[in-house]
């Protein structure tokens, strides 16, 4: 009979050891789905925030290069005027600090661009620099944000 009595007490304290691992086991499962949770939508999060980066640079690249070529049809048309007043190339290109062949590109593209592109539009000077709803892409400029600044996490 002893040996019945220590088998039942061998076999109550295997079941409270297994429950008790079962139990750590279903507690690190439930910690581990919740962490999963969190994971994969801090991940979505990212990747929706290099969608919007790669949108927005794309704009700013866009406006950028309108207003480069406005700035260069303005740097041509300037050149132009110099060449038509008589300067020489040679005068013009150690005025502006550019050699010869770039002040002959520039006037050549200043030849065969309309005058009035070459010209800011009237009331859109700010700081110098043109700025028209044609170079910001036909809508008003907007600050960047971020996709989910402003909302309540």
């Amino acid at each position: 009979m002893a040996n019945s009595a220590t088998t039942k007490a061998a076999r109550t304290a295997a079941r409270k050891v297994v429950t008790a691992a079962q139990e750590e086991l279903a507690r690190r499962q439930r910690a581990n789905v919740e962490d999963l949770a969190k994971f994969f939508a801090a991940r979505d999060r990212i990747e929706e925030t290099d969608r919007w980066e790669a949108e927005r640079l794309a704009v700013v690249r866009a406006q950028a290069s309108q207003r480069r070529a406005a700035q260069e049809s303005q740097c041509a048309a300037a050149l132009q005027a110099m060449r038509d007043r008589g300067e020489d190339l040679a005068e013009i290109a150690r005025l502006t600090g550019i050699d010869q062949k770039a002040v002959r590109e520039r006037i050549k593209m200043a030849e065969q661009t309309p005058r009035s592109e070459c010209e800011p539009a009237a009331g859109h000077e700010r700081n110098g620099q043109a700025s028209t709803a044609k170079e910001n892409g036909g809508a008003a400029a907007e600050p960047m944000r971020a996709p989910d600044a402003g909302k309540e996490k």
